[in-house]
């Protein structure tokens, strides 16, 4: 399977050339957190090995794993699928020294399985994951026609159940939606157009505070809030300090816009202390007008980036969030604090506190849970969807990210059922 990865990666290239300068730094960072194999498994050496050899570095490594990965490398530079496939099936009996094979047939399977598995546009996980690959090795020539650009985008009666389906398994894994399903798909309709057109969006407070009998993601999710929480008190007192010095910062400024001050006018009151130059000199601006520098009232909303990259360093962005909005709640400025990452082709926008909300709410950012990938533009156009309306002058949006979009997931509401069933196994 890591050839058809490294397939889809020229795909992409085409259009999207800083894809590899991005691929290369994930090898780097893989290599460096795994340092060997995962297991003794062929698949997970195989990918170590090409993880290698893509981010330009020597491992230690069987040999031959070594030049099975060169040769994968090579060949996934091919455009068609079908003759990916077929140099594979070659390698591997090569390299392996099997005699006695079946035949890949893809005429075969291309008459007996007309129907796409994903769409073109979205690369999806289920593409790329090798388990999904000896599970359903009859769906290769429904891939085969997708990536070579046939489509399919009109909804089926009988898909759905595959989509209510789909809503279960967000709510059963991510937590039960706070807005009603009408006005979800009213926002919808005004957001998912264009490359965003086939996605579809969860608003929830997540699996602790919302309806939810998934015990092991609620297990998860109270492990999380634990260690988060537990380490930002490790160093509590220096937060408590950071918090506020930049609560005072916000409030001098805040102080310093609504303040008056009196300035030389052509009307207002009359300034004595400037009537002496009638006759004298010339005299203009003999009043005095009070002036002020404000320019109106703040809200903030801070959005958290909660995909698989930001892993490692949970516990850091969730305390820096918590750190922000302490003192943005505590200057007296309104403040929503959403995470957001994708499931499927959902779009998650996970609530920890809403604007008017009390300062005791700040603490639901101990939650934050990485997983999944996301899709940056769509959550940003849902945020500021609902912070345009709000009555204040001043609307101010932080983006707490490591700046690496993501989003080849993509079994989507167009996807083969199996497809679903696979990942809603996996996800348990």
């Amino acid at each position: 399977m890591p050839a058809i990865d490294a397939m889809a990666i020229n795909l992409l290239t085409v259009e999207r050339p800083g894809i590899p300068d991005i691929q290369k730094k994930a090898c780097l960072e893989i290599i460096d957190k795994l340092k060997s194999p995962v297991s003794d498994c062929l698949s997970d050496e195989i990918e170590f090995s090409m993880s290698s050899v893509l981010a330009g570095i020597s491992v230690s490594v069987r040999p031959i794993m070594r030049e099975l990965a060169l040769e994968l490398i090579s060949i996934a530079k091919t455009n068609e699928l079908q003759n990916l496939i077929e140099e594979i099936d070659e390698v591997y009996i090569r390299f392996f020294r099997i005699n006695d094979y079946v035949q890949f047939d893809m005429q075969s399977i291309l008459e007996n399985h007309p129907r796409p598995l994903v769409k073109t546009k979205n690369l999806s996980e289920s593409v790329l994951n090798s388990e999904l690959l000896n599970k359903k090795s009859s769906k290769v020539a429904e891939l085969e026609k997708t990536m070579s650009g046939e489509r399919q985008t009109e909804y089926r009666s009988e898909d759905n159940e595959f989509v209510e389906a789909l809503n279960r398994q967000a709510e059963l894994n991510c937590g039960e939606s706070y807005l009603k399903g009408v006005v979800v798909r009213r926002i919808e309709s005004r957001l998912c157009k264009g490359v965003h057109r086939d996605c579809q969006l969860h608003f929830t407070e997540g699996v602790i505070r919302s309806k939810n009998n998934n015990q092991m993601q609620l297990k998860r999710a109270q492990k999380r809030l634990e260690q988060n929480r537990s380490a930002y008190e490790k160093k509590q007192q220096i937060y408590e300090a950071t918090i506020n010095r930049l609560k005072k910062s916000l409030i001098q400024t805040l102080r310093a816009e609504q303040s008056t001050y009196a300035a030389s006018s052509d009307s207002g009151t009359i300034n004595a202390q400037k009537l002496w130059r009638l006759g004298r000199v010339p005299a203009t601006r003999l009043f005095k007008k009070m002036e002020s520098n404000d320019n109106g009232k703040y809200v903030v909303d801070l959005m958290i980036d909660s995909s698989h990259s930001q892993f490692f360093k949970q516990a850091t962005v969730a305390i820096q969030a918590y750190i922000i909005v302490r003192a943005i709640v505590g200057a007296g400025i309104p403040c929503r604090v959403n995470g957001f990452y994708s499931f499927f082709d959902y779009t998650i926008l996970k609530r920890y506190r809403d604007y008017d909300d009390d300062l005791k709410q700040t603490e639901n950012i101990f939650e934050y849970n990485c997983e999944g990938c996301n899709r940056d533009g769509l959550a940003l156009k849902s945020v500021c969807d609902t912070l345009y309306t709000r009555a204040e002058e001043n609307k101010i949006l932080i983006v707490l990210s490591d700046g690496k979009p993501n989003d080849i997931h993509l079994p989507t509401r167009n996807s083969g059922k199996e497809s679903f069933l696979f990942w809603r196994d996996r996800y348990r």
